[in-house]
């Protein structure tokens, strides 16, 4: 049985385990709709979570951040319900878990900032890699299926 981490968004990523062994990290799949504007990619998605016997998933709860526009707020706030909506769609059992939660858990005595999560993830897992910027998404949707498994 498999579990799954999502940091929601589109920057965000998935992870899925095998017990507590990564088995797949990726970016969130995103398709691109006309010059510069991004969507999530639903039916990739839905393949991902169907393909593995999932046990549960853990999903970032999504939060509106105060200087965040109301348009990309609006597109967050819909790529977190694209996410419930394939795990009802499946019937998969999942849990929201606020982002303050499984970071006091799991980023305990990290410096601040995003890096703090590839820290983590390089301390749990040396051989895993996290070479961009942005694989800090990875790093968070693993510890958020590493923190909901420990529930």
């Amino acid at each position: 049985m498999y579990t799954i981490g999502v940091d929601n968004g589109f920057s965000g990523a998935i992870a899925i385990l095998r017990e507590k062994n990564p088995v797949v990290l990726m970016d969130m799949p995103v398709l691109k709709v006309g010059k510069t504007k991004l969507e999530l990619d639903e039916n990739t998605i839905r393949d991902y979570f169907s393909r593995w016997q999932v046990k549960h998933v853990f999903i970032e709860k999504a939060q509106v951040m105060p200087k965040q526009g109301i348009s990309s707020s609006g597109r967050y706030m819909m790529s977190y319900g694209i996410i419930r909506g394939i795990c009802v769609g499946l019937r998969l059992p999942y849990t929201l878990i606020a982002p303050q939660t499984w970071k006091k858990a799991m980023l305990k005595d990290m410096p601040k900032g995003k890096e703090a999560s590839i820290f983590r993830a390089k301390q749990l897992y040396p051989e895993l890699d996290f070479p961009r910027k942005k694989d800090h998404g990875k790093a968070d949707a693993l510890l958020i299926a590493l923190y909901g498994l420990n529930l």
